[in-house]
């Protein structure tokens, strides 16, 4: 082969090189935009699927929504909630007892303000709560005092109980009368809580939440207190 049909050859085959480098490039530039385009419509998908759970998800849980879970089921001791706490002498010297004036609630949903749940005790009707069943709150559990039930002044060293319910239209239930009674006479007995310093509903507006309803059972309980 002479002197220029070889440079023709070397020339012919380094056309193809280039043209095939060329393709090569063009491939690969091709293939990292599907790559991009790939990993971007993951990312988008990705962001669209958070906010919706985010949309989806419950409201965060105030400070006493974290209030104790462990309901005391009507079956059970009062004293399995008194027992689990340490009680400084003299800490509490009076009981409050009011209604929820709610046909549904457990600490959990009345818990959801900022301040939390106002009361130490919540004993449910069977909507939310088990019929009868005590629910401790956060309050009682740390020794707390009461928040602020609208309506009425609770001090300081005063137990606060909520029975589930709206009596100014119906009575509680007869298992919610019969543990609110074990639940008072237990904290009577261990706090030495007198009679007279139980206070069923605010007498200046029993229809309201700091009230106890027109329909609760005031004059049986109370002949049932512990003098």
């Amino acid at each position: 082969m002479n002197k220029d049909a070889r440079t023709k050859a070397d020339s012919s085959r380094s056309s193809k090189t280039r043209k095939s480098e060329v393709r090569s490039q063009k491939l690969s530039a091709a293939g990292a935009r599907r790559t991009w385009v790939v990993l971007a419509g993951l990312a988008g998908g990705l962001a669209c699927t958070g906010a919706l759970l985010k949309a989806l998800a419950p409201p965060p849980l105030t400070p006493d929504a974290t209030t104790s879970l462990l309901a005391i089921a009507q079956e059970q001791s009062i004293d399995q909630i008194l027992d689990g706490v340490s009680v400084k002498p003299g800490r509490w010297r009076a009981i409050y007892v009011h209604q929820s004036l709610s046909d549904s609630s457990n600490a959990q949903s009345l818990g959801q303000t900022p301040a939390g749940l106002t009361d130490h005790f919540v004993i449910g009707n069977g909507d939310a709560l088990t019929d009868g069943a005590v629910q401790p709150s956060t309050r009682w559990n740390k020794q707390l005092a009461a928040g602020n039930v609208p309506g009425v002044r609770i001090s300081g060293n005063c137990i606060c109980i909520c029975v589930v319910g709206n009596f100014n239209r119906s009575r509680p239930t007869p298992n919610q009368e019969a543990r609110l009674l074990e639940l008072v006479a237990a904290l009577q007995r261990r706090l030495n809580i007198v009679a007279d310093q139980v206070v069923l509903g605010w007498d200046a507006d029993q229809t309201s939440v700091a009230g106890i309803g027109k329909n609760f059972p005031l004059a049986n309980l109370r002949s049932q207190l512990l003098q």
